[in-house]
């Protein structure tokens, strides 16, 4: 995944978790339902990882980058 469109997926899922007490996911929530895809190595990689091992690194790491991203980044032209 290019650094632009991981950039633009953790700004969106930092609007999205902005809305929590509306819709219901927060961080942890979007990471659980994101974490293993957006952060496992990808199937042509060198790296000998079983689909199932450490779901809950990838779910944690995901989460500790929502937290600490910035909401304020910039702001989406759709949202407003």
């Amino acid at each position: 995944m290019s650094q632009d469109t991981l950039t633009y997926l953790l700004d969106h899922l930092k609007r999205v978790a902005a809305h929590a007490d509306v819709n219901k996911m927060t961080t942890l929530n979007l990471a659980v339902c994101f974490g293993p895809a957006v952060v496992c190595p990808s199937p042509n990689s060198d790296v000998d990882v079983q689909p199932t091992d450490k779901l809950d690194k990838h779910v944690e790491l995901l989460k500790y980058l929502l937290d600490i991203w910035p909401e304020t980044r910039g702001k989406c032209h759709h949202c407003e």
